[in-house]
């Protein structure tokens, strides 16, 4: 049975042997380079991990290929390359929409795993990259009505005004601006949650002055209150009713 030295996840021996039970082709890179999940089971602790593996760029891979990687002599790591383990980041709660550039496919692969993994506002952040790298293009590169390098610059301002002329071209009869269906909906959610928390906001700050001038108020009539006890007896009867 073919061995993979490396670092088992599941009890945090640092290079142990592992059984390497069974491997699946799952991706085929550059129409030569094989990329395998492997069911390895660790010496130390007995349990099972599923490793990435890739072909070795500096391994005979035709070798590899004629015998099958269940076959290699010794440890696998001369052949193959430990990409990854699979873990609770793998599980899909977002597929990538098709099509898009690589810089929003990547951001929106790493807003997926944020998600999976429960890390909320680390995947809200990536999403909001998507929205921000793909919508940047959609500016026309001269000036426009409304259109101003805060706008440009600001994600918050640059979705209503690229909605507002989604809008306006459509009711014109122009040709709109074209939105994948993922990012308009991402944006439009961004835009709500932005109207929402800025109105959560300017109510919480009309709450906390509210608040502060009933405070300031207590304290300048308590002031007034200690002052009037410590002030001499004359000055006391001016403030008594005769």
């Amino acid at each position: 049975m073919p061995e993979l030295v490396a670092n088992c996840p599941r009890c945090g021996s640092r290079k142990i042997t592992f059984d390497l039970a069974a491997a699946k082709i799952i991706a085929v890179h550059y129409g030569w380079q094989n990329w395998y999940e492997t069911f390895c089971v660790c010496r130390h602790c007995g349990h099972a991990t599923i490793f990435v593996l890739s072909e070795s760029v500096n391994s005979d891979h035709d070798h590899v290929h004629k015998i099958g990687i269940l076959n290699l002599k010794g440890a696998v790591n001369n052949y193959l390359d430990i990409e990854e383990f699979v873990s609770v980041k793998d599980e899909v709660t977002a597929v990538s929409p098709e099509h898009i550039p690589k810089d929003v496919g990547d951001a929106f692969k790493e807003g997926a795993t944020c998600l999976a993994v429960g890390c909320y506002n680390a995947a809200g952040t990536m999403f909001r990259l998507c929205i921000d790298l793909a919508t940047r293009s959609m500016l026309p590169t001269g000036d426009a009505e409304g259109l101003n390098a805060k706008v440009r610059r600001d994600l918050g301002l640059r979705l209503p005004w690229l909605f507002a002329v989604k809008t306006k071209n459509e009711n014109k009869g122009v040709r709109p601006l074209k939105f994948h269906p993922v990012i308009s909906a991402l944006a439009m959610l961004y835009v709500n949650i932005a109207r929402r928390t800025t109105t959560a906001t300017l109510q919480l700050s009309q709450q906390e002055r509210k608040v502060q001038a009933v405070a300031q108020t207590s304290s300048h009539l308590h002031s007034m209150k200690k002052s009037s006890t410590n002030s001499p007896s004359w000055a006391s009867s001016l403030f008594t009713r005769r």
